[in-house]
């Protein structure tokens, strides 16, 4: 069992270092320059909004994932999580640029009637009878004004309560020592939000992903895209915690607390495979053609990502995290984090390419150029923010319990 270093700094603060700065804007460069290449060279614009899409919804997911994570404990009345707080708190803050790039593009897709990429946006263009009627019978929830209405209430909705956790979170570190008032206002306001939540991550990705093959769906579908965001976010908190402490900072968060956050990461790649395999065997067992086509055609056209989503997203975080030694192990822990979040965004790509660009999908210049420009993004609002506050939040009621935390 580890001890806590009782050399705790409560007013430690982070100072973005020059040479993380220019990696971010390196990366976010050379991203862009990468992407726009790869979209003058291809001239194919089904391709480029499907990849568009496919990064802004990821991106933008496992950093909202992060303000789930507070919210969560807020309910739970978890006091583990105080001494890491400010690390989800900074990583969440760049989910509302994104949603504005999320919220631009889709309503590009909407208004311009691309049933490339939501085949429900022009179902008379649809040469299959029953295929249409099947449509036709969705278009009390699959039509324009319902899914912009839809859109803006998600992205308004998650947008606010990533910056009102962080108002209440600064509001309380400027309170008087042993003041309640901003804690109670986070946990009154963790259960509006989590209600909110619960229900539209799963219909979010009802519009987003599921309606891209409309013909086709899944009961579990919510839950199945909801599980792969929240590994990938819990990851990512974890990359950047290791940053932290490789740098000297973060002194409040020990092994147990990293120990802790190896075992969500441990839990949710099973939970995961458990969706994963629950709704591909209900599809192959029963047989009907109008559901197995989903998986028929990633099997056949995208084998070779079929079978790597499961060696990313299982196989590796199963063997790698199943002893407890790993979960403390901080070279392995980043290596684990990258190959989780690599792994999601090819389980993404998967939802989204076949049923925009079919079998015709490529990686190259638009693939990978746009997520490097995402992950620049993230290393500099994260990193930008943590400069603003004390990397502990000293005022929280929580945080002796926090400080005293075991396994």
């Amino acid at each position: 069992m580890g001890h806590h270093n009782t050399e705790v700094d409560l007013n430690e603060r982070f100072e973005f270092p020059a040479k993380l700065k220019n990696i971010a804007f390196g990366l976010m460069g050379v991203g862009l320059l990468a992407f726009l290449a790869g979209v003058f060279i291809s001239h194919d614009s089904t391709r480029t909004l499907a990849v568009m899409l496919q990064n802004g919804l990821f991106f933008m997911l496992i950093t909202l994932i992060s303000t789930f994570f507070i919210a969560i404990h807020y309910m739970a009345n978890g006091g583990y999580m105080v001494a890491l707080k400010r690390i989800p708190e900074a990583i969440s803050q760049t989910m509302p640029i994104i949603a504005l790039f999320v919220f631009g593009l889709i309503a590009y897709i909407i208004l311009g009637k691309r049933n490339d990429i939501f085949i429900w946006l022009n179902i008379p263009a649809i040469k299959n009878a029953e295929a249409r009627e099947l449509l036709e019978g969705k278009t009390g929830y699959l039509n324009v004004p319902f899914f912009i209405v839809r859109i803006i209430a998600y992205l308004t909705v998650w947008s606010f309560g990533v910056m009102q956790y962080r108002k209440f979170s600064l509001q309380e570190d400027a309170a008087p020592a042993g003041s309640m008032k901003n804690h109670i206002n986070s946990r009154l306001f963790s259960g509006f939000f989590l209600v909110f939540f619960a229900v539209t991550i799963s219909t979010s990705s009802w519009d987003w992903l599921m309606s891209i093959d409309a013909k086709w769906y899944s009961t579990m579908y919510g839950w199945y895209c909801f599980v792969s965001a929240l590994v990938s976010g819990i990851s990512l908190m974890m990359l950047v915690i290791q940053y932290l402490r490789n740098q000297g900072h973060l002194k409040a968060v020990t092994d147990e607390h990293v120990h802790d956050l190896g075992k969500f990461m441990f839990a949710f790649s099973i939970l995961w495979t458990y969706l994963w395999f629950s709704q591909y065997m209900l599809i192959w067992y029963s047989n009907n053609p109008e559901e197995t086509v989903y998986f028929r055609q990633r099997y056949d056209h995208y084998k070779v990502l079929f079978y790597l989503n499961l060696l990313m997203n299982f196989v590796t975080p199963i063997f790698v995290l199943m002893k407890n030694t790993s979960k403390r192990n901080s070279r392995v822990l980043v290596f684990i984090a990258s190959v989780i979040i690599i792994g999601h965004w090819v389980d993404y790509y998967q939802m989204i390419m076949p049923g925009t660009v079919g079998n015709n999908w490529h990686i190259g210049m638009q693939e990978i150029g746009l997520p490097i420009f995402f992950v620049g993004l993230i290393i500099w609002r994260t990193f930008s923010q943590l400069e603003k506050a004390p990397l502990i939040p000293k005022n929280h009621p929580y945080l002796q319990e926090s400080l005293h935390h075991h396994v």
